[in-house]
């Protein structure tokens, strides 16, 4: 290899670029769930990139704040709306149930789920591939719309799709579009 080759191929800090998961917050740490069997509709303004699931985790009031020890709620109905257009309905507790067996997220004792309402195909595996999501970039308002069994509090989380680059300089960025 050419001198000129060799130093271009040790130095790839300009030439690296990966697609990876971002997990985003939603809400602002707990929200307060009181009424059993209570639609909650939540609004996310002007959302940015595109979305694999969304996440809803919710635990009791009781619930310890060490994250092992949640025993998670799962939403009996989850809903999402962009723009006065219905996207996703899992209008029931068993379709809410199939959503985690269908795209791989199969939960323990050790590892439980929360409800997730998924936008791309087998969501849970490790294929390390793309495999389809939601841009919510082309939308102005996503309402979620969701409810619980029993009182509690949850968090929502997007998880979303993000290139990160590395310029010539060293510094590292990480894109939603």
């Amino acid at each position: 290899m050419t001198n000129a080759n060799l130093r271009k191929y040790q130095d790839a800090r300009g030439g690296y670029s990966i697609i990876n998961r971002r997990f985003t917050e939603l809400t602002s740490g707990w929200q307060h769930y009181n009424t059993a069997n209570a639609v909650v509709a939540f609004r996310h303004t002007q959302p940015q990139g595109t979305v694999t699931e969304v996440q809803i985790l919710a635990v009791t009031d009781e619930a310890a704040e060490d994250r092992h020890t949640f025993v998670y709620i799962r939403p009996s109905q989850i809903k999402i709306t962009a723009d006065a257009i219905v996207q996703r309905d899992l209008d029931t507790q068993q379709k809410v149930d199939a959503e985690l067996w269908t795209n791989g997220f199969v939960g323990s004792d050790d590892f439980p789920q929360p409800g997730r309402m998924c936008f791309a195909n087998h969501a849970g595996e490790g294929s390390h591939f793309y495999s389809g999501g939601y841009n919510m970039t082309l939308a102005s308002n996503v309402d979620i719309e969701f409810k619980f069994p029993s009182a509690c509090r949850y968090k929502i989380w997007a998880v979303q799709l993000q290139r990160v680059k590395i310029d010539s300089s060293g510094r590292m960025r990480a894109f939603l579009e």
